[in-house]
């Protein structure tokens, strides 16, 4: 059974995956999925979000820190929500 987030955050795992912006991908990553699912192309997104490519690229790059609310945006358009929760 895996480790409850207190038990890794005692081990320090959570640090680190914070610090590696894990979380961050896994959002990006939802965000493709849902791409994916709708049969949607990154230009599409673009002018859905009313943006420039490059910005889309930047928000689906996994090394690049996006700002939550620019995820939640991309997420809303796609009829998704992010959720954030603290443990």
């Amino acid at each position: 059974m895996a480790p409850s987030p207190l038990e890794c955050a005692k081990l320090g795992i959570y640090s680190a995956m914070r610090k590696l912006g894990i979380y961050s991908a896994m959002r990006k990553l939802g965000i493709y999925s849902a791409m994916r699912e709708q049969g949607l192309h990154k230009t599409e997104l673009a002018r859905r979000l009313d943006w420039h490519l490059p910005q889309v690229d930047r928000l689906l790059d996994p090394g690049h820190a996006s700002q939550l609310a620019r995820i939640q945006r991309a997420a809303a358009v796609l009829g998704k929500w992010v959720e954030l929760r603290v443990f």
